[in-house]
């Protein structure tokens, strides 16, 4: 399977995961270049239109630290929500950066020990601490858990295009 038909996998999956709020991109998807429209299901020419006209100043805004997967699925998560609230209403690319721009950030997840298995919001992440996806806005609980030590548990509050930093000190057991 080529890295393109993974990369789709990935983000369908994103997609269609109920409440997934933060995810870390798998190693195909950070490997993935951008395309015109990185989601499914394909959209149509108008909406294409109107993604394309915010697409420069959407990757502009995320551009500080936020990588190519991450900007990505905030395309893709931003775009799909925009439509979901603005249903029926001629859909405008203004309206949709400032959606994204204010509904998305970033998670930094690291421990000591690093190598934990990361759960944000009840969600495992592919990657282990210390790693960084991007993320809803808002509180995301999180647990870490290491063979031989107790879970780390804490809560994070992800701020609109910045990143957020969650770190725990890892006891044994």
């Amino acid at each position: 399977m080529d890295s393109l038909k993974i990369y789709g996998l990935v983000l369908l999956f994103a997609a269609l995961s109920p409440g997934a709020s933060c995810q870390v991109a798998s190693t195909a998807a950070k490997q993935q270049s951008t395309t015109a429209f990185p989601c499914e299901p394909p959209i149509s020419q108008a909406d294409m239109r109107v993604f394309q006209s915010a697409q420069p100043k959407l990757r502009a805004h995320f551009s500080g630290g936020f990588s190519d997967p991450d900007i990505q699925r905030i395309e893709c998560e931003g775009w799909r929500d925009y439509k979901k609230l603005h249903r029926g209403e001629q859909l405008d690319a203004d309206k949709f950066l400032k959606f994204a721009s204010e509904n998305f950030g970033g998670l930094k997840v690291t421990s000591n020990p690093d190598g934990a298995a990361i759960k944000v919001d009840d969600k495992p992440w592919s990657d282990a601490t210390n790693a960084q996806g991007s993320c809803k806005v808002g509180t995301r609980h999180i647990r870490l858990t290491k063979p031989g030590y107790q879970d780390g548990v804490g809560d994070a509050i992800v701020k609109e295009g910045q990143w957020t930093l969650f770190h725990k000190d890892l006891k044994k057991k």
